[in-house]
């Protein structure tokens, strides 16, 4: 059976796959650094630290929400550790916290490097001497990985992972793409999550006849209690003080805490007991 080539291949102003440059979140945040975390705490793929000796013994992972959404615990890892998270800590926690933890400095400064590189490939405009400074400086990080970690030792191969090697094409992708965030996918990843949640809870609505108990805004046209506007500026409105405490069954409570594993089960088991959350 002959194969169906892509219509964007009659597309002119892409070139494969330069056009195509690797997704910056994914590569970063979701693969290497999540890794190198593994790599630390001696938990990647049942592999020890080999010759070297960079596992961490005691070190504080978390972090505060001063720079954005709370950062839990990265060497627990999970689903509850999203991308951001995985930025954040990177950029502004890591260098801080891992400071005087590794018993070789040599392993801090490699890391410190890899927050270079990328703090230069998330500006908003680069210039040619940056990118040749990528192009000299991330082959170097590539080299000092493989000797850190991998050390030559093909029983050590699942360390040699594609998103380390996916790094020295970064340089090439800002040159002909421009800077990495135009193609992160930060702002897909909230609008997957936004459609998911949306739909679950529409599905609970239905199920439970509580379509209007769920509506967890007002509408668009209408006043919230406390709210007022001021003369000659229509379209703004000022709003009061809010407390949102609905009134949810007690079975929706269970449907979200079970199925859709959205709150703890035990603390909502006594409907007298319910405190009002946040539910933005």
């Amino acid at each position: 059976m002959a194969s169906k080539a892509s219509h964007l291949f009659h597309v002119k102003s892409l070139q494969f796959p330069r056009s195509f440059p690797y997704d910056f979140m994914h590569l970063i945040w979701e693969n290497l650094v999540p890794n190198l975390i593994l790599l630390w705490t001696n938990e990647f793929k049942g592999l020890d630290k080999g010759s070297e000796d960079y596992t961490i013994d005691k070190a504080i992972w978390g972090g505060n929400r001063a720079f954005g959404a709370r950062v839990p615990n990265l060497a627990k890892g999970g689903s509850q550790v999203s991308a951001e998270m995985y930025s954040i800590w990177t950029q502004f926690i890591g260098p801080t916290r891992l400071r005087h933890v590794f018993k070789d400095i040599k392993y801090y400064d490699h890391f410190i490097l890899l927050v270079q590189i990328i703090n230069i490939c998330l500006q908003f405009s680069i210039t040619r001497v940056q990118i040749q400074w990528l192009r000299d400086k991330i082959p170097l990080w590539v080299q000092d990985y493989e000797r850190f970690y991998y050390q030559y030792n093909p029983s050590r191969l699942p360390i040699c992972m594609l998103t380390v090697h996916g790094l020295l094409h970064i340089p090439d992708s800002i040159e002909f793409c421009g800077p990495a965030f135009r193609s992160r996918r930060f702002p897909y990843a909230s609008l997957d999550r936004w459609v998911l949640e949306t739909a679950q809870l529409a599905q609970i609505g239905v199920l439970y006849d509580v379509t209007s108990e769920l509506k967890l805004r007002s509408p668009p046209n209408a006043n919230p209690q406390g709210s007022c506007r001021v003369p000659g500026y229509d379209a703004a409105l000022l709003l009061g003080p809010t407390n949102i405490a609905p009134e949810i069954p007690t079975k929706v409570l269970g449907a979200l805490a079970t199925r859709f594993q959205s709150w703890e089960p035990a603390e909502y088991t006594d409907k007298a007991n319910f405190e009002a959350r946040d539910m933005h």
